[in-house]
């Protein structure tokens, strides 16, 4: 936080841990940045994100955001946080509206396609953080899921057990009684009956909270993204600047 504070305010000893300055030249030298030094199968990223957002249910928008990334032209606005249980803390909604809204400003300034991207940290282990939620009754109460038995591994592989289902049935029970109570139940039991893992269960809820507005939501465990980020990652490394003598 204090870092992203002192490059928002041009401070030097905070601009120095960044590659960009966060102003509207830096966008564009970004966008250069992007065309000249990195390259990717984007017919092949295309298909493998239309099958899996057509899986979670999402709509024309999201498909027609995908399809801008056939045109060569076409950026990225890219957020992302750990699949945490109902979305976990209130900061992973901001992200996504942020990236939305940035996404639609930057279209008109950069004169390209632009589109909203959510990457869901599926490679997590740190349960911890995506095991808790809160709600509101007469106080602020923390609801907590119990790991799988015998699971350790990453979050995109936990399976969905009991408990979290016993919680997503206390969580609506104890939720106030209005206008959009049985949507949000709806809502939960069809991303509960959609999914099988924690991970599926987030993008699922993600996805339909978030309809008509074109967030594609990407997910590193899903097939074929990990062989397209070999590639990448070779060229991620080729085009770092390492100066030694700062060691």
């Amino acid at each position: 936080m204090v870092l992203g504070n002192r490059n928002l305010n041009r401070e030097k000893n905070g601009e120095s841990f960044y590659h960009y300055s966060i102003d509207e030249q830096s966008f564009f030298k970004r966008q250069k940045d992007l065309e000249d030094q990195y390259s990717i199968d984007k017919i092949k990223l295309v298909t493998i994100l239309e099958e899996n957002n057509e899986a979670l249910g999402a709509d024309q928008t999201v498909l027609d955001n995908i399809s801008k990334l056939k045109d060569a032209s076409t950026l990225a606005v890219v957020t992302g946080q750990q699949a945490g249980f109902l979305t976990g803390p209130m900061y992973t909604i901001y992200k996504a509206v942020t990236a939305i809204k940035l996404a639609k400003r930057k279209e008109k300034e950069l004169g390209v396609p632009v589109i909203p991207v959510f990457w869901v940290a599926s490679e997590d282990h740190d349960f911890e953080e995506v095991a808790n939620t809160y709600i509101a009754t007469d106080k602020l109460e923390r609801i907590s899921i119990k790991r799988p038995d015998h699971n350790k591994g990453s979050i995109g592989h936990m399976p969905l057990n009991n408990n979290v289902e016993e919680m997503c049935r206390w969580f609506i029970k104890h939720f106030e009684d209005d206008d959009y109570k049985l949507d949000l139940e709806q809502l939960i039991n069809d991303a509960l009956n959609a999914s099988q893992n924690l991970a599926s269960f987030f993008s699922h809820i993600m996805n339909r909270l978030f309809r008509g507005h074109g967030l594609v939501i990407i997910d590193p465990l899903w097939q074929g993204i990990r062989d397209l980020q070999v590639d990448f990652m070779k060229q991620a490394f080729m085009n770092q600047k390492f100066d030694l003598t700062k060691h």
